[in-house]
């Protein structure tokens, strides 16, 4: 935001929490239930820039957000807000929010009405009551079983959109992230953004692993988030094609596109687990940088070969470099004993992709894959995919992924300061893709297995970020603690500084008393001499 931006948001933020106030719900209660100011600032960015006129809102409860946006919106916009809106006491059981002596049987859209007509804005704003996609609540998935609602979205949707915004922060539960999401996508305008509430932190797998999915079959949308370092914002975009890569997206993060999708340090460890695991004869690497190949050959391997898309930098030592383009087919003269895919399918056009793939299987029956989860902000492309994309695919020509690359660089991998951003997802994503004859016999349920295979590689994947981010929690806690010990260091050295200084000026004064003292004895005495 610029200063002025900021000073709407600051102020409208201010308002809104003094008519809670006024109304008998104080700021520390409204904290409990609304969206942290950082996400209400990132999403009021959002809302600046693209001055949507018809916005949709899953989840109301008390209007903090509502009321933000009909405040920081141009005059002829209108939100259409869904919520359950159950009385105050039912949400915050099911919560777990504290309880305190005010009314809680006021719903919370009543509430929300109120406040939006204090501030004048409720001609803005219609609130419909039920569920967006799905009638679970949290009072039914907590406390009460039977309190569900009705279905009022797709009629909502049918009536007023389409939207050329929306903001999902209803149920934080997979498939029912899952439904909201894939209902919205039906009734967001081309280029517009759904927004989506808690894609990082404690709800972070649920609503990664529902975007995933969705991702999985809806190759015109793109997703993006902050760092995972950043854990204190948890705002994700969806935006459907045409992408514009210049929204709200931190340009690709250089020192890790410029290098290896595996950093400098963990080449070492990389090339000898691969010789050790595989004992192999001939490795060719297709795309990515040749620096592991190197290393390969270093170990004693006799034959390494590399297959790049753009003309290296540097010259390739002894290992043999063609320069292939990827919009055609991988000059392949014969199979090798392990194929490495390291980051290509990261940077190259979504319509290479095919022709990669099927580069890697004529390359090796052994393929060490590794791509970067959807997301991240500055880490990724395009064209990433969740890991269960890569999964299928490979699934269809044979190849079975395992998780046996990964957990031994994993002690190597370390988030070595919480804003170090080249600890990030980047490193994440590399298994072995192995050939697997067995698929070829009839005895096997292909398509059982291929379920099998795709829902263990959506837990790994989402365990594996949800993981990355509880380093940085922890990191960003040690860093704040040593900042803290730092500062009360500082404020100790302060305080003996001043009482040394302190003791230095008392004992100037008391030597000057002294010399004074010795001067009147010495004048005394020569006076009785006289």
């Amino acid at each position: 935001m610029n200063s002025a931006a900021d000073n709407h948001f600051e102020d409208s933020y201010t308002k809104i929490l003094a008519v809670f106030t006024e109304l008998g719900y104080p700021q520390d209660l409204i904290g409990q239930w609304s969206l942290p100011r950082q996400d209400a600032r990132t999403l009021m960015d959002i809302l600046q820039d693209c001055r949507p006129r018809n916005i949709l809102e899953v989840g109301t409860f008390v209007g903090m957000t509502t009321l933000m946006m009909a405040l920081m919106s141009p005059p002829d916009t209108h939100i259409h807000s869904i919520d359950p809106n159950f009385p105050l006491k039912t949400e915050m059981e099911s919560m777990r929010s504290k309880l305190f002596d005010f009314d809680t049987t006021i719903k919370a859209q009543d509430l929300a009405l109120q406040a939006a007509q204090r501030l004048g804005i409720d001609n803005k704003i219609t609130f419909h009551e039920g569920g967006f996609s799905t009638s679970n609540t949290f009072a039914s998935y907590n406390t009460s079983p039977s309190s569900r609602i009705s279905i009022v979205g797709p009629d909502i949707c049918s009536q007023y959109g389409p939207f050329d915004f929306i903001f999902v922060d209803g149920l934080h539960y997979e498939d029912d992230v899952f439904s909201d999401i894939s209902l919205a996508a039906q009734y967001i305008l081309p280029s517009k953004f759904i927004a989506i509430h808690d894609v990082l932190g404690r709800w972070g797998g649920n609503v990664r692993r529902a975007l995933f999915r969705f991702l999985e079959n809806h190759s015109d949308y793109h997703f993006s988030h902050g760092h995972f370092s950043k854990v204190f914002e948890s705002i994700g975009l969806l935006q459907r094609s045409p992408w514009d890569p210049g929204a709200y997206h931190q340009p690709i993060d250089q020192e890790i596109s410029s290098g290896s999708i595996i950093q400098d340090k963990l080449l070492s460890n990389l090339a000898a687990l691969l010789v050790n695991l595989f004992n192999p004869s001939s490795v060719v690497q297709l795309g990515g940088n040749i620096d592991l190949s190197r290393k390969i050959q270093e170990l004693g391997v006799s034959e390494v070969a590399a297959f790049i898309s753009t003309p290296p930098e540097t010259a390739g030592g002894s290992v043999p470099i063609t320069v292939f383009n990827p919009q055609e087919a991988v000059p392949l003269e014969k199979r090798y004993d392990l194929c490495l895919c390291l980051e290509i399918m990261d940077v190259v056009p979504q319509e290479a992709v095919d022709r990669l793939l099927q580069a890697c299987v004529e390359a090796s029956d052994t393929i060490i894959f590794a791509c970067s989860p959807p997301g991240e902000m500055g880490k990724y492309q395009p064209n990433n995919k969740p890991l269960t994309y890569w999964i299928k695919r490979f699934f269809e020509k044979g190849y079975l992924f395992h998780d046996v690359i990964r957990p031994v660089l994993e002690p190597h991998v370390e988030v070595l300061y919480a804003e170090n951003y080249r600890n990030s997802s980047y490193l994440l994503n590399i298994y072995l893709v192995k050939k697997d004859d067995r698929l070829e016999s009839d005895l096997v349920d292909k398509a059982f297995l291929e379920e099998i295979m795709v829902s263990k590689g959506r837990r790994i994947e989402d365990l594996e970020l949800q993981n990355l981010y509880q380093k940085c929690i922890i990191q960003k806690d040690i860093t704040l603690e040593i900042i803290d010990g730092y500062e009360n260091i500082c404020r100790e050295f302060d305080k003996i500084k001043n009482y040394y200084e302190s003791i230095h000026l008392f004992n100037n004064k008391v030597f000057s008393n002294t010399i004074k003292r010795a001067k009147e004895i010495i004048g005394g005495l020569f006076q009785k001499k006289e």
